[in-house]
């Protein structure tokens, strides 16, 4: 992910060592959100909202006349991982 911090108010500074705690907060909360996403789309509503199933059967067809079948069992248990890297290209306003 990128962006960019509108403005900056109080005794803060834009350092590096300040923006770098900035995109590892932002990161780690986006990852938080989507894992709970994901995890609720799998146990509570059994669906495959984000394609992981049509990924799968246009990727790696093969892999997937073999697991099809099974599909909705292997989607509902399967681990995801996910990683989100944040990027702050720019600080506005400091005031």
């Amino acid at each position: 992910m990128e962006g960019n911090i509108a403005e900056i108010n109080g005794d803060k500074t834009a350092d590096e060592a300040y923006i770098a705690k900035a995109e590892q907060a932002v990161s780690e909360e986006l990852e938080r959100e989507i894992d709970f996403m994901i995890d609720k789309l799998q146990k509570q509503y059994k669906t495959d909202a984000l394609g992981f199933g049509d990924y799968m059967e246009k990727h790696h067809y093969k892999e997937w006349k073999n697991i099809e079948k099974e599909w909705d069992d292997i989607y509902e248990s399967m681990p995801i991982s996910v990683h989100v890297d944040t990027k702050i290209r720019r600080v506005g306003m400091r005031y």
